[in-house]
């Protein structure tokens, strides 16, 4: 099988061989092709595997589309003059983020997997439904922008947008080491993400969205604030040792 990317969209190739080596292995041969204007992908494997691959292949062309698409379509669409660069890449995350298995299971439905596909016109010209529920969201968050100066309500607005998130692990631990920040699944050893300022961080969190937060080594008060303003909820819950 063989899919194809403009080079605009070439990032999004480029994401969907890397996701297809991590969850393929050694059962389908991957190679890439770069031309002036596009760029191709091809996949193939013995016929028992067809099944296993193709559904990676669809599986990973998802997230693509209900991650990456959707932060590309915000990017283009949605100006915010008033917020801070660190305010408006904190809000991207959140809105890329909220109510992504919905977007998932809408986008599921526009295309149909075969050779040949064309994965950024299935994004220009297949993603109405999908993108008039993005520009309805993108709007209501233009009318109130003059309010997202305020770091109360700025905050306020993430953590709405957070409790919509499907947490991607139940607990997490944020360790601060004097220089960056260090998030681990408990009794791991390898970090899920590593993040070197406060925007860095808000984007980490919201992007793994973990129910349980725990937070260890001398944190700032102003990112313990904000942080406990996200997580204290009912669904959600934060501690420090």
């Amino acid at each position: 099988m063989s899919l194809s990317a403009s080079a605009e969209y070439s990032q999004w190739l480029y994401t969907l061989e890397k996701k297809l080596k991590n969850r393929l292995n050694d059962s389908a041969l991957i190679v890439t092709r770069n031309e002036t204007k596009r760029l191709y992908i091809a996949v193939a494997c013995e016929n028992q595997a067809k099944k296993k691959v193709s559904f990676e292949i669809k599986e990973a062309l998802l997230d693509i589309y209900s991650s990456d698409a959707k932060y590309h379509y915000y990017r283009e669409h949605l100006n915010l003059p008033l917020l801070s660069l660190e305010k408006y890449n904190i809000l991207l995350a959140a809105l890329v983020e909220f109510d992504s298995q919905s977007d998932r299971s809408l986008i599921k439905d526009t295309f149909v997997l075969e050779n040949g596909l064309n994965i950024d016109g299935v994004y220009n010209f297949a993603f109405r439904t999908v993108k008039s529920r993005w520009q309805e969201i993108g709007e209501l968050t233009k009318e109130n922008a003059s309010f997202l100066s305020d770091n109360e309500i700025f905050f306020e607005l993430i953590k709405y947008l957070f409790s919509a998130i499907c947490p991607k692990i139940e607990r997490a631990l944020c360790l601060f080491d004097g220089s960056k920040y260090l998030l681990y699944e408990p009794g791991t050893t390898c970090p899920i993400a590593e993040a070197y300022n406060e925007e860095e961080l808000f984007c980490a969190l919201i992007k793994t969205a973990p129910i349980c937060l725990e937070l260890s080594g001398n944190i700032e008060k102003d990112v313990m604030i904000k942080l406990n303003t996200i997580f204290k909820n009912d669904e959600r819950n934060i501690s420090a040792h």
